[in-house]
């Protein structure tokens, strides 16, 4: 805007310097030369009259056409939304007819299209009135005040020009030399004014309206964005606590499945729960989307770019709404200067206002429910932790009392696992409903203190035939049972017994 403004100031010194050299005008004068001085003065106003008129309804009618266009657009955009409304309608019918609801009866939708029509329809009757040619004559015409269509004043400053020109031929050496600079004159200052403008009404890119901005930019300017830079970052937390809605909605998730968890102590069982926010794993691609990375700038080059953004992403706190507002904003700064030398952000994106929008709409904010095992994420766990915290969840959380029943809950597990959290969670869940297990682990069926084993033998030989044997742990035949399949029989859990030397 400064270099913009001392442009201007140097192309009115230029135009200064072109000014005309004064002429004075003829003191002597014979009656016929001043008769013939007062026509062209008066021709010359006339003329005056008409240009800054034509110029004006130029404007109007300039005004007028750009009007007619934005009510065909306008028309044009209202259609397509009527369009998609009756796509939609069109897919709610069948869905609602199923519950035996007719659609007309739920949306009533209407576009009115007359009171666009009607005043695209006088906008353009006043282009057309503005561009009749009347096709007058004006040899003996004297209204020349009360033209109005472009072709009318363009004919009459035509035929003006010719009338002027006509009589300052006819004046003497002294008077055309005085007319001469006169016109001359009117030309420069006219030039003059178009460079300096108006002070009570300064037109785009004059002097007094640049000058204008400048002292806005210097006096009210910082004001102004410190006001709306506020605006934003509350309109930021208003989004914030609306996404919060969902976090809090997660962290009660999160206590009733911890209390519901710390009922029953499980040794080595670390399970934790966090609920909070994370960045869209795209951030950095569609950031960079809103970048035009062939102008200089700190993300120009797409590695470190990628670096850039990675370092800061890591550092913010995404569950501190000032800590994000406080992103954006450095992410603006650091647009705006870059190697000690101040950018503009216009000349590095494609489009301002999307990139404002992207990164202070906090679309990429998303709230996340995840689980750890011993400070693991899910996709570190191997096959049977992961078996192992589905068994504990169903074991613990689920509110159905309806009977359990799980296949060999042992895989893939450690026996220390087994025995310290999977076999307390199943006695704690047998109080609440049945559970029932297929095992070959002694640690399932012995520590989690089965009521009720059942020993099942297949005969294949006599035709797949199944024979069943129950009771307690404390039956003799059972217990048996128990040491031969799942002790490996009793020399082998005696063996056993003497190796650890217990």
């Amino acid at each position: 805007m400064v270099a913009a403004l001392g442009t201007k100031r140097q192309e009115l010194e230029a135009i200064h310097a072109t000014k005309p050299t004064p002429v004075p005008k003829p003191d002597t004068e014979t009656a016929e030369q001043l008769k013939l001085t007062k026509q062209v003065d008066d021709q010359t106003a006339l003329l005056t009259r008409l240009n800054n008129k034509l110029e004006d309804r130029v404007a109007r009618t300039t005004n007028l056409k750009a009007q007619v266009q934005e009510a065909t657009l306008l028309r044009d955009s209202i259609a397509s939304i009527r369009t998609r409304v009756e796509n939609d309608v069109d897919d709610l019918r069948a869905r609602l007819s199923a519950l035996g609801l007719a659609v007309e009866d739920i949306i009533r939708f209407s576009i009115d299209f007359q009171p666009l029509e009607a005043k695209t329809g006088q906008l353009q009757a006043t282009v057309e009135a503005a561009e009749k040619d009347n096709v007058l004559r004006f040899e003996n015409f004297d209204a020349f005040d009360t033209l109005e269509t472009l072709p009318d004043l363009r004919a009459a400053c035509e035929y003006c020009n010719k009338v002027l020109e006509r009589f300052t031929n006819q004046l003497g050496a002294p008077q055309r030399r005085y007319q001469a600079y006169v016109e001359q004159l009117a030309v420069w200052g006219k030039n003059y004014r178009q460079i300096q403008g108006d002070l009570d009404d300064p037109k785009p890119g004059t002097i007094y309206q640049l000058e204008a901005s400048v002292k806005y930019l210097d006096n009210e300017l910082a004001d102004c964005l410190e006001e709306k830079y506020k605006a934003r970052r509350e309109i930021v937390r208003e989004i914030f606590q609306s996404k919060n809605t969902v976090l809090r909605f997660y962290n009660e998730l999160r206590r009733s499945v911890e209390r519901r968890l710390q009922s029953t102590p499980t040794e080595g069982f670390e399970l934790e729960i966090d609920a909070s926010f994370v960045v869209d794993r795209e951030f950095r691609r569609e950031f960079l989307n809103h970048v035009d990375q062939r102008k200089r700038g700190p993300f120009r080059n797409d590695q470190d770019a990628q670096q850039e953004l990675a370092r800061r992403l890591q550092a913010v706190d995404w569950n501190d709404c000032d800590a994000i507002v406080a992103f954006g904003e450095e992410i603006i700064k650091k647009m705006q200067t870059h190697d000690g030398q101040e950018l503009a952000i216009a000349d590095q994106v494609h489009d301002v206002k999307e990139l404002y929008d992207y990164l202070f709409s906090l679309d990429y904010l998303t709230a996340r429910y995840e689980l750890r095992l011993g400070g693991k994420s899910l996709n570190e766990l191997s096959l049977g932790e992961k078996g192992l915290l589905l068994l504990i969840f169903y074991l613990q959380l689920d509110r159905k009392n309806t009977p359990l029943v799980i296949d060999q809950p042992e895989d893939n597990l450690d026996n220390g696992s087994i025995f310290k959290v999977l076999a307390a969670c199943i006695r704690d869940a047998k109080h609440r409903r049945q559970v029932i297990l297929v095992t070959h682990n002694p640690n399932l069926a012995v520590g989690a203190d089965a009521e009720q084993v059942i020993y099942v033998q297949l005969e294949k030989a006599k035709g797949y035939k199944f024979s069943y044997e129950s009771g307690a742990i404390e039956n003799p035949g059972i217990n048996r049972r128990i040491i031969d399949v799942l002790e490996g029989s009793q020399p082998a859990f005696v063996k056993r017994r003497l190796k650890y030397g217990i």
